[in-house]
C-alpha cells in the first residue's frame, strides 16, 4: 500500500511544505551571494518577503472568510429546501419505477410521451 493511501493527509502537508521551500528557495539568496549582497539589497529582500508574508496571510484569511460565510449559506439552503419540500411518497422508489414500467404495458402508446419527460 502506498504512502500516501495511509497519510493522505500527512502526504497533502508535505506536498504543500514542499512548493512554500520552492518558493522560498526562488527568494531567497543562496549564501554565497547572501554574503556578497549589501545591506540595501538585503534589506530590499526582506521587505519583499515580509509583503509577500502579509499578502499570503490575507489570502488565507479572505478564503477563510469566505469558507464560513459559504459554510453558513449552505446551512440555511438546506434548511429552507427541507422545510419546503413536498413529503416523500409513501412507496420506496424501486415500487415507483416499477409502476411506470407496469403503465408502459398497459397502455404502450404513452411510452413516447413518458420518455420525452
Amino acid at each position: 500500500m502506498s504512502k500516501g493511501a495511509i497519510h493522505p493527509q500527512l502526504t497533502r502537508y508535505q506536498h504543500w511544505r514542499h512548493l512554500w521551500e520552492l518558493k522560498v528557495q526562488v527568494l531567497a539568496p543562496s549564501r554565497s551571494r547572501s554574503s556578497t549582497m549589501g545591506n540595501e539589497d538585503y534589506f530590499n529582500w526582506r521587505e519583499n518577503m515580509e509583503r509577500c508574508q502579509r499578502e499570503s496571510k490575507r489570502q488565507v484569511q479572505a478564503l477563510l472568510y469566505q469558507t464560513r460565510r459559504l459554510k453558513e449559506e449552505n446551512k440555511v439552503l438546506r434548511i429552507q429546501v427541507s422545510s419546503s419540500a413536498p413529503p416523500r411518497s409513501p412507496q420506496p422508489r424501486s415500487q415507483r419505477v416499477n409502476s411506470r414500467k407496469n403503465e408502459e404495458a398497459t397502455y404502450p402508446r404513452n411510452v413516447d410521451f413518458l420518455h420525452a419527460e
